[in-house]
């Protein structure tokens, strides 16, 4: 009796040997599928990995609103058709939305996000991005080539990957010019405060241009409020602080309420969409405004070739400077909260490669410095931007969104007539620096 039980004994102890160890190996598995620390695997191990189940990455962007369509679907199935163990499920969102997701500190559920650069502060703030040196350091070079067309992003470049990018050019309707008189797009302001006096006739709703200023539009303030004081050769920030008080800002926001109140613009500014400003262009409603390149492809299909033209935004009469010019970018990350990094980097690394067809599916210039050569548009559009000096000065600011609001609600007091552009002006530098921008900001 005593040796049946000594055996039971022994066998019990051998069986909780043995979960014990299960028990130890199915925790050390599931830390280490958590993604910490982070391991780089190389695309060619990650290629290998049919041992293991398919994993499943979410990719999160605003872009296949911009893109020709299945532009995105089409590089997804050349992926998984190279990488079987790895899927990619699109998460498609407007602009607005994806910003409402990024910029809090709520975990990204994506393990993938396009990213408008201006929430990198925000992102990085809130330990949301994943680092890319380590998976870069143990990448072959000739395996990816990443894109960086300018220089003006590097300091973000180790938690994202520059895809795509896109100047916003002055876009003229020829008839609505010739009918006018004109047989040229204005160069300074003074030509453009004339050709708008000449081309509006609010009676037959016409007017010289159209600025569209709806909140849900993320392009809106700047196109239609910095592009103008950029090209002149002025800056909202210097040396890191609010420089709205300066005396080519404040002249910038003078030229843009005369507009304003000598009727020259399309009615309705703060509630216009992108696409009620591209249908009154097309329609021949307007005869000038500030659109995206993206928007050539559109007006060539309304139009025709002969029916409109881009050229260099107009400048202050007295302004002899270059040009300066918005650039606004698409960037793709890895989000620091993914299980999967080592397979997200894979298809990070799939993207730029493809970056060139990204950006013909956006229709995008500069887009990857890749642009059709005998394509008169485009390569007028990649001229005016290799003429300019590229800036976007929002990037790296704290609340990007609280600013933009600021000079929303400040320029439309000033439109409405409660206020003259120097105290529009002024009151946009005090809240600007209510805000806490300085010099040396760090999320």
């Amino acid at each position: 009796m005593s040796k049946q039980f000594n055996r039971m004994l022994v066998i019990m102890l051998f069986s909780g040997l043995a979960l014990l160890v299960a028990g130890l190996v199915i925790r050390l598995a599931r830390s280490t599928s958590a993604g910490s620390p982070t391991i780089f695997v190389s695309k060619a191990r990650s290629a290998s990995t049919s041992s293991r189940s398919k994993v499943k990455l979410v990719f999160s962007q605003w872009w296949q609103n911009e893109l020709e369509a299945n532009t995105l679907q089409t590089f997804i199935a050349d992926f998984e058709k190279d990488h079987p163990n790895i899927s990619v499920s699109l998460d498609t969102h407007s602009y607005t939305e994806l910003e409402g997701i990024a910029l809090t500190s709520t975990p990204l559920v994506a393990d993938i996000i396009g990213i408008d650069p201006q929430w990198f502060y925000e992102l990085l703030r809130y330990n949301q991005l994943e680092s890319l040196d380590a998976y870069r350091e143990a990448q072959e070079p000739s395996e990816t080539e990443m894109f960086s067309l300018t220089d003006m992003d590097h300091q973000y470049d180790e938690w994202g990957v520059p895809l795509v990018s896109c100047i916003a050019p002055l876009f003229y309707n020829i008839n609505v010019l010739r009918t006018a008189g004109f047989d040229r797009p204005p160069k300074t302001w003074s030509e453009v405060l004339s050709y708008a006096k000449a081309i509006s006739k609010p009676a037959e709703s016409r007017f010289g241009l159209a600025f569209a200023l709806n909140p849900d539009y993320p392009q809106g303030i700047t196109l239609d409020i910095y592009s103008w004081i950029w090209a002149s050769g002025g800056t909202v920030l210097r040396d890191g602080r609010p420089n709205f008080t300066d005396r080519t800002v404040v002249n910038s926001l003078s030229f843009l309420n005369n507009l304003q109140a000598n009727n020259f613009l399309s009615p309705d500014s703060f509630s216009k969409t992108r696409q009620q400003k591209l249908d009154e262009f097309a329609s021949g409603r307007i005869g000038l405004m500030i659109a995206p390149s993206q928007d050539i492809e559109v007006l060539r299909r309304r139009l025709g070739e002969a029916g409109f033209g881009i050229t260099t935004l107009p400048v202050s009469d007295t302004y002899t400077g270059k040009s300066m010019i918005g650039l606004s970018r698409w960037y793709a990350c890895i989000s620091s909260h993914s299980q999967y990094k080592s397979e997200a980097w894979t298809f990070l690394s799939f993207l730029s490669s493809r970056a060139a067809a990204l950006a013909d599916g956006a229709h995008a210039v500069p887009g990857t410095g890749i642009y059709p050569r005998d394509d008169t548009f485009y390569a007028k559009a990649y001229d005016i931007y290799e003429n300019a000096e590229v800036t976007n000065e929002l990037i790296g600011l704290p609340r990007t969104y609280t600013l933009e609001t600021i000079v929303w609600e400040e320029v439309k007091n000033m439109f409405e007539g409660y206020q003259d552009a120097p105290t529009t002006a002024q009151m946009i530098q005090t809240r600007w620096e209510s805000i806490g921008l300085s010099a040396n900001l760090t999320p």
